[in-house]
Formats: C-alpha cells, sequence, structure tokens
C-alpha cells in the first residue's frame, strides 16, 4: 500500500474495484450558469451504478469556455458498452436536457471515432418543424421546444474508460467524515460573505480567499482583491499621478485629453446590490466622449471569480467608435504573462520574452517608464506577485478589431517602478445613438500550489492557469 500527503490529508492507495467501461461526454449550456446546472443534475440523477440504473453519470467540471460562449457543465455518463451509452445518453438527454429553458447539448468528445446517434434520432421530438445545420463541419439538428429552440449535436462520441471504483473519507468523528465529503465536491458552491455593504462607502464581494472591493464614489473602481488576506493592487497613488490605484475602466483609445474622462474614471457612480449580491453601478454621462459607463460585478461562487461587466452607452445624437479599456494597477515587483497572439511593440516598449507559447513580461527590467502593446492569443492575461495570481480572461480579439494605436494587451510601468498597469481591451466598434454595448471580464485570484515554480517561462504555471481555467 502507498500514500502520499494532500494538505493535512493523507491519502491511501488501495484496492478498489472498477471495471472497463465506455462513456460519452456531454456538454451542456444554458441562458445562465443556474439553468445548465440544472439541466446537467437532472441528467445525472439516479445514475449511481449500471446495475439498477443502467449506467453511471456524473457531473465532471463547469465550464469556462463553451461551443457557444455560454454557461456550460460537462457531465460524463458510463455504461458497459456502446450500445448501452447510446440508450442512456438518448433517454437522458431528451428527458433532462431538452426539457430544461434555453439549454443545448454538445460533444465533449468530437474526436472519437465510434459514435452514437443523438440529434439525428431526437430530432423528431420537432414534429417535422425541426431543421439541420452544419457548422465547422459538424452536423446539428434545431428541434423546436416552447420557449424557442433546442440545439443539440447529431451524434456523440464513446470512449473507452473507467468505471466503478471506491473513494474512502474518514474522519475521527461522523460530523468531521461528512464535513469532508461534502468539501470535496467539483461543484461545492461557496457561500458569499453579508452584508455586502460594509457601511464605510465600500462594497465587497467576500467567498472563499477571495476579498473584491469596489468603490462607488471613485468611479466604482476596484480598490481591493486579496487572496487569503494578501493584497494585490496598489492601494496609493504616485508621484506620476496621484490617482494611479485600484482598477478603473477607460474607454479606448486615448484620444480624450489627460486626465481621463472624470465622469468614467473617479466621479461618483450610483449603485445597488440585489438579493444575489450582485453589485450594478452606473457613472453619469460624459460629454467629451458621449458615453455614459455602468459597471456590474458578480460572485461566481461555483469557481471562485468575480464576473465583471462594462457597458458603455453613447448619449450623443451621432455614432462614436470606442473599446472597452480595464486598467489594473498593481506593484511594479511582478511578472505578466499571456498566451502569444503576435510580438510586443510600441516606441517604448517593455522587455520581453518568449517561453510555452507565452508572452513574458518582467516590469523589474525596463529601464525607467515603459509602455508594451501586443495582441493576445488565448483570452487571458495573468499577473504573479510573489506566489499570488490575477488571472483576467476575456473574449480574444484578433490585433485587426483592436482601437487605432491600441492593442488588445498592454502594460505600463512609472519613471519610479511603483506600479505598473495590467491592461486589456475589448473589440473597438461604432456605437449608435442610444445604443449600449457590454464587455465581460472574470478575474480569478489564486495562491500557487506548492512546488509549482513562480519564474518566467515556468510549464507548471502555465498548466496551472489552465487549470484553473478549465
Amino acid at each position: 500500500m502507498s500514500s502520499y500527503q494532500l494538505g493535512a490529508t493523507e491519502v491511501s492507495d488501495t484496492f478498489a474495484e472498477a471495471f472497463p467501461m465506455r462513456y460519452a461526454r456531454l456538454i451542456i449550456t444554458a441562458a445562465t450558469k443556474e439553468w445548465a446546472l440544472e439541466a446537467a443534475r437532472s441528467a445525472t440523477g439516479f445514475a449511481t451504478s449500471v446495475i439498477g440504473c443502467k449506467c453511471e453519470a456524473a457531473i465532471e467540471v463547469a465550464l469556462t469556455r463553451t461551443p457557444d460562449g455560454r454557461p456550460g457543465i460537462s457531465v460524463l455518463l458510463f455504461a458497459m458498452d456502446r450500445e448501452g451509452v447510446g440508450k442512456r445518453v438518448l433517454d437522458r438527454v431528451g428527458q433532462s436536457i431538452m426539457t430544461c429553458p434555453t439549454t443545448a447539448c454538445f460533444d465533449g468528445l468530437p474526436k472519437a471515432e465510434k459514435r452514437v446517434a443523438l440529434g439525428s434520432s431526437l430530432r423528431y421530438f420537432g414534429d417535422g418543424f425541426q431543421a439541420s445545420k452544419v457548422i465547422s463541419g459538424e452536423r446539428f439538428w434545431r428541434i423546436p421546444v416552447m420557449e424557442g429552440e433546442f440545439l443539440v449535436a447529431e451524434s456523440v462520441g464513446v470512449g473507452t474508460g473507467v468505471g466503478g471504483g471506491n473513494l474512502v473519507i474518514g474522519g475521527a468523528d461522523e460530523a468531521g467524515a461528512l464535513g469532508a465529503a461534502g468539501s470535496g465536491g467539483s461543484v461545492t458552491m461557496l457561500t458569499l460573505k453579508q452584508p455586502i455593504d460594509r457601511g464605510d462607502g465600500k462594497l465587497v464581494l467576500e467567498f472563499g480567499s477571495t476579498y473584491f472591493e469596489v468603490s462607488p464614489a471613485h468611479g466604482a473602481r476596484i480598490t481591493s482583491l486579496r487572496q487569503a488576506g494578501q493584497e494585490l493592487l496598489r492601494l496609493t497613488g504616485a508621484s506620476n499621478y496621484e490617482d494611479a490605484f485600484g482598477s478603473t475602466f477607460w474607454p479606448s483609445p486615448q484620444s480624450w485629453p489627460w486626465p481621463p474622462p472624470a465622469e468614467i474614471d473617479n466621479h461618483e457612480y450610483t449603485a445597488s446590490v440585489d438579493a444575489r449580491g450582485v453589485i450594478t453601478t452606473e457613472g453619469k454621462p460624459n460629454q467629451a466622449t458621449s458615453l455614459q459607463v455602468s459597471k456590474k460585478y458578480t460572485a461566481d461562487l461555483a469557481r471562485e471569480a468575480v464576473r465583471i461587466e462594462y457597458a458603455m452607452t453613447n448619449t450623443g445624437a451621432a455614432p462614436v467608435s470606442w473599446a472597452p479599456w480595464e486598467i489594473t494597477r498593481m506593484p511594479a515587483d511582478g511578472l505578466a504573462f499571456w498566451p502569444t497572439g503576435g510580438a510586443p511593440f510600441g516606441p517604448s516598449p517593455m522587455p520581453s520574452d518568449a517561453a510555452q507559447g507565452h508572452t513574458w513580461c518582467d516590469p523589474s527590467k525596463t529601464d525607467g517608464e515603459g509602455k508594451l502593446f501586443a495582441d493576445g492569443g488565448g483570452g487571458y492575461l495573468a499577473y504573479l506577485l510573489g506566489d499570488r495570481l490575477l488571472i483576467k480572461t476575456f473574449q480574444d480579439q484578433p490585433a485587426s478589431a483592436a482601437a487605432p494605436a491600441e492593442a488588445e494587451i498592454e502594460l505600463y510601468v512609472n519613471p519610479d517602478h511603483s506600479y505598473v498597469e495590467v491592461e486589456n481591451q475589448g473589440a473597438y466598434a461604432s456605437i449608435a445613438p442610444g445604443q449600449t454595448v457590454s464587455w465581460q471580464v472574470v478575474w480569478y485570484v489564486r495562491r500557487l500550489p506548492a512546488g509549482v515554480a513562480a519564474s518566467l517561462g515556468s510549464t507548471d504555471l502555465v498548466a496551472f492557469v489552465m487549470k484553473t481555467l478549465e
């Protein structure tokens, strides 16, 4: 018998009964993560054993990237043979997923050679009103349902795997063992600490090891970000700019005169908190840009992340063109990295390195003030500060979508290196009078596990980011 240590817990590797089985992986998406999770729970119910239940099924993981860009959950379904997988997939998708509002179902094993029918059989529920559609070489069926349509893959792949097995969790007493079992699940939900309004003018989303603070009186700016008590943001101004702290939002390009538009950057926003703890803020219109900006902050308890939605509304009488721009000020003694989309550029670029398919920039290697521009390639930007890591995810944009003289990824370090601006931008687009455009960024703040090298080009560091974003 062998064992290893997982935190304070000793894990012993002993005998467990298991069987060779066949399985399918389904990706379920919906308009909200709650509806996707509801469909996943329904589809995997009564599936503890092939004995009596005809299959074994469970939720695999909550997804940050899905085929249709909506919230999603992946589930696994096992049976003894391919025929059994086909029957159970058809039953559970037809009865538990198709019947859940706004859902769609995609194949999670698209490269598998062995397949079973799904949409090609379920299509008959459309009573002749169904339609097929080929997207990127894969056929889907659009089946009418009461609230719209259900999109489903024509077939799903079947893989070879192992089912059964036992995980025995021991504790000093019944309460301890039950508590350990309950906290080990991949979809265990955190709780949001109350109150959100701390009574000092600050609104706080605090859950798990994450502390996220917003100051409505100062542009609804993010004024603190902590992981297990460790601060990651710059909290005070600098000699070159007294307002250089926290994380703010500007319209791009920087065609407006300095300083940034006050109504957008640092004037007071109205704020409200709903019953779910979602913080919604709104600034006043800015005449120079013809924009009114709102910001919404939501705690994603399933993934221990904060979802940020920035919205720009054209309050003028003529179309205007802008891109969304998030500027996060952090201590300059860290390390920025992102998936490479293009070589960094700029009139006074900061030194950077290429490794592991990523671009890496250590601000301390810059002589004095510096500014870097680059196109990203994977929809995220990370900044490592000691053993704490901020990962910002967003929809990846081609270099051609950047605002004039701007880029998807930008870094700025001030002359005395007291702070660095970790910046990401969305697509540059025309906004019609009265039109509102939105842009979402998701923040993850984590502590590196023991053994992960906190260094430029670290394979383990990149792998940790990718695992966090699965």
